[in-house]
């Protein structure tokens, strides 16, 4: 498993100084290490997840990839990792909310006007379409 190269460029410029050059065996050593880290990480946590499942299926949850840490000896990911997960579960909640919203206004909205909206949708897609060129 390898990390996507020009994430990891990205993110190695954002940390390194403008001046320094980025060799590509830099790149590809980083990459190396943060796939190893994933790997290490991932089988930790699906050992955690494993040996607290009720059954033969189960999940890999932000627990188990937290506890794998803390066994790992890496708590300083912590901190990032529980931000990251309120940041994911706010954006899920505001999809959820606008899921509903929209549920909610076709539910109201009539036979006709739903038609309507769904032509109007074809229109522009077929204008987009022409104007590209396919």
């Amino acid at each position: 498993m390898a990390l996507p190269r020009v994430s990891i460029e990205k993110l190695l410029r954002d940390v390194l100084p403008e001046h320094f050059m980025l060799q590509k065996e830099t790149t590809d050593w980083v990459n190396e290490c943060a796939s190893e880290f994933l790997r290490v990480l991932g089988d930790k946590a699906n050992e955690t997840a494993e040996a607290s499942a009720k059954s033969e299926q189960y999940r890999i949850s932000a627990e188990h990839v937290a506890q794998a840490l803390m066994e790992l000896d890496q708590e300083k990911y912590l901190e990032q990792i529980r931000a990251g997960e309120s940041s994911r579960q706010a954006v899920t909640a505001s999809k959820r909310q606008r899921a509903a919203t929209r549920k909610a206004a076709l539910k109201q909205a009539s036979h006709e006007d739903l038609l309507a909206e769904q032509n109007a949708l074809f229109h522009q897609a077929s204008q987009k379409a022409a104007k590209e060129g396919w």
